[in-house]
């Protein structure tokens, strides 16, 4: 009986590893994933706000999905004013229209957030917002990207906007949505961790680490068989040796179907 318990002990110790609590100030390589927020409402506006204050300097990335309508701005608080590029109307199974769209950039001082993603259309709004540390202070990015797949049947891999990047050991955030409504429950890629979820239309992000430059493909799966949007955003490690922070970079720049970098 003392064995059993004490395997059963080892178990419950090591089924899971340090991403437990997904984005909640939990180290992924050198960078954080201080916090989220995710939320869905039939409304022209839906207001994503962090539970605590944003800190100067830390990026906050932004994926917006609407059903009908186009996505008109990225409204914020005390954050960067981040630049957006709306993705036009994509028809998808069923003659419906969906859009999506995401924006990326450096919070410029340390204070409350609360993100407003406003669509032209009172519909099915949803907004997923991540505050992440540990990237490059000028805001560098090193590839970015949506796509828009064909119909995936439940179960196989979902396949992401694919990069390729210039720097080992970039922080490869991956976006994904049911794009039909037809919810359902997502897992995560090889190398990946979910950190934020919205149901409804079902909408994900997961974060991995790319340990060297290259192509990469961000997947997951889902229980649904329908359209899926995706977005990949790779932030770059901050440089090593003196001088090498820069300013100006890519950041703040949203992307289009299947076009980045």
């Amino acid at each position: 009986m003392r064995k059993l318990l004490f395997l059963l002990i080892l178990v419950l110790a090591f089924s899971g590893e340090a991403h437990a609590a997904p984005c909640t100030g939990t180290s992924y390589g050198i960078y954080t994933c201080v916090q989220q927020c995710a939320v869905e409402a039939n409304a022209t506006t839906v207001n994503c706000a962090f539970g605590s204050n944003v800190t100067n300097g830390n990026f906050v990335i932004v994926w917006d999905d609407t059903y009908t309508g186009t996505i008109s701005s990225f409204g914020l608080g005390s954050c960067s004013p981040l630049p957006s590029t709306t993705q036009p109307d994509i028809p998808v199974s069923g003659g419906v229209n969906s859009t999506e769209s995401y924006a990326v950039g450096v919070a410029t001082s340390t204070g409350s957030c609360t993100i407003g993603c406003t669509v032209t259309a009172t519909t099915a709004n949803t907004c997923i917002a991540l505050e992440i540390s540990g990237g490059n202070a000028s805001g560098t990015l090193d590839g970015h990207g949506m796509l828009f797949t064909s119909s995936v049947t439940a179960g196989n891999p979902i396949n992401a906007y694919a990069p390729t990047t210039s720097t080992d050991g970039d922080l490869i955030i991956a976006f994904f949505t049911n794009t039909n409504g037809t919810g359902g429950t997502f897992t995560a890629g090889s190398g990946f961790t979910i950190v934020a979820t919205q149901g409804g239309f079902a909408s994900m992000g997961e974060l991995g680490v790319q340990a060297t430059h290259g192509s990469i493909t961000p997947t997951s799966t889902q229980t649904a068989s329908t359209v899926y949007a995706t977005a990949t955003i790779a932030l770059e490690p901050p440089p090593s040796g003196p001088g090498g922070a820069g300013m100006g970079g890519k950041a703040g720049i949203g992307g289009k179907a299947g076009i980045g970098d």
